[in-house]
């Protein structure tokens, strides 16, 4: 099966609405009836995959480069029942997400509120005292991302929270599937590991510092139906 499945699922379910009842002859229903059948066995598919809601791809502006962050958006990812893929090339870094209906969405409004977190405190953090003081380009790299990584770990305990009290058990199937789905619309490439900023006293200051500016934050559910739509907020 190709990413074009749920064109089949869509033909079917309109085969399926040609029926006596919304006015067609009875050999139109029964020709329609028999095309279904034939569409279902010829892609294998049954019931529960018919009505299954239709694959959704959202995305999400990244960091121009990899970094700490990117362990984030993939553990949102996962938690939203979804498999998620880094774009390069024209225009900006972007995250793709990609699940079943509405989860996509559910994992975008995570990404982006916990970017826009990443975004103003890491500003806050460069604007600080203590970073200014450096003064070698590589010092200062090393410093960003002790506080980045340090910022990340507390976001991602706040968001796997989240998830396992508002959006229920993860589904491993769910996931599996729309990884399967995503290998088969891109080819993927295994990332390379990111490599630790070091244990000294100084890395371990400013990752401790990027753990704070995490703690000033919670994540609170939003009036919504269906999975519900976070809100990341001041406080906590």
């Amino acid at each position: 099966m190709t990413h074009d499945l749920d064109s089949i699922r869509r033909r079917i379910r309109a085969l399926r609405a040609l029926t006596t009842e919304n006015g067609c002859t009875e050999a139109e229903a029964m020709a329609a009836a028999a095309k279904v059948m034939a569409l279902m066995a010829e892609y294998g598919l049954d019931q529960a995959a018919i009505d299954a809601p239709e694959w959704q791809e959202e995305c999400a502006p990244t960091q121009g480069r990899s970094g700490p962050q990117d362990d984030l958006w993939l553990m949102i990812a996962h938690v939203c029942q979804c498999s998620a893929v880094f774009r390069h090339g024209v225009g900006p870094r972007q995250v793709i997400y990609l699940g079943r209906a509405p989860w996509p969405e559910v994992a975008t409004y995570l990404h982006q509120v916990c970017f826009g977190v990443v975004e103003r405190a890491s500003a806050g953090f460069r604007a600080g005292l203590e970073y200014r003081r450096l003064r070698k380009p590589h010092t200062r790299a090393k410093a960003r991302r002790s506080f980045t990584e340090g910022l990340v770990d507390r976001l991602a305990a706040k968001v796997l929270d989240y998830a396992r009290r508002h959006l229920g058990p993860l589904n491993k199937a769910a996931t599996l599937a729309a990884h399967a789905e995503m290998g088969r619309r891109y080819r993927l490439q295994s990332s390379r590991p990111i490599k630790g900023a070091g244990l000294s006293r100084r890395a371990r200051d400013f990752r401790a510092a990027g753990s704070a500016a995490g703690q000033t934050v919670s994540i609170n559910p939003a009036a919504a139906t269906g999975p519900r739509a976070p809100a990341l907020l001041p406080g906590a």
